[in-house]
């Protein structure tokens, strides 16, 4: 899934980023399934759902069609709840993973780097490629 980004950084790098993406791919998938699914079901059982009680109102022919769309727009949320969550979970995992990288280093740096990911979730990818380079240069010249 990173691949075109990837070959943008050396070799190292690359390398590290890849085991994340091992990592956090499986849930990355079902996170885009659940959000490729949810919204839409959500907005098209809402427009539905408008399109028939506005003009017709409710009455007894068309409930069955009222419960399916309502059935249908609930899943639609679930689903997007679902979403939520696995977002949440490839956050952590990726925090986890980048955390405990640095602490097996024995960089100078891994104390200040440890802190500055736990401290800075969104910048946190950016901060590991930064580490991985300074440990880079402190290993060989």
């Amino acid at each position: 899934m990173m691949d075109k980004k990837l070959e943008q950084y050396p070799p190292y790098i690359q390398q590290e980023l890849s085991k994340l993406n091992d990592k956090i791919e499986p849930i990355t998938k079902q996170f885009l399934k659940y959000r490729l699914w949810g919204t839409p079901l959500v907005v098209v059982s809402m427009l539905n759902l408008f399109l028939i009680i506005l003009p017709f109102g409710v009455s007894t022919e068309i409930i069955p069609a009222l419960l399916l769309f309502a059935v249908l727009g609930a899943v639609g949320m679930a689903l997007s709840k679902e979403a939520k969550l696995k977002r949440t979970e490839v956050v952590t995992q990726t925090q986890d993973y980048m955390l405990k990288r640095i602490a097996e280093s024995d960089s100078d740096y891994r104390e200040e780097y440890l802190r500055r990911v736990r401290n800075d979730a969104l910048k946190g990818v950016d901060l590991f490629i930064e580490f991985l380079q300074k440990e880079k240069r402190g290993r060989w010249g």
